[in-house]
């Protein structure tokens, strides 16, 4: 699968998950700003990490989700096509 760019026509779960690894890459920069030494390793790597496997996961599950292997919620699988915007 290609990059993933999240899309209104993705539904509310992908945008949920999305928002979701948003603020996880937002706690990542910010626990390098908290901890970090120029160029050399953080002090709590440990915790930048984790923050970035996170945020890795919630890509994954977003690319599972549209690749249509969380069934259960009745979506269709991948992008959908020709989709518009309602008229005004």
């Amino acid at each position: 699968m290609p990059f993933l760019y999240p899309d209104v026509r993705h539904g509310p779960v992908v945008s949920r998950l999305n928002l979701a690894r948003a603020v996880a890459r937002d706690a990542e920069l910010a626990a390098i700003g908290a901890f970090g030494r120029g160029l050399d390793p953080p002090e709590r790597e440990d915790l930048v990490t984790v923050l970035n496997r996170m945020s890795s996961a919630l890509y994954l599950m977003t690319c599972k989700y549209v690749g249509g292997l969380y069934d259960e919620g009745g979506h269709p699988a991948g992008p959908i096509r020709s989709w518009h915007p309602p008229a005004p």
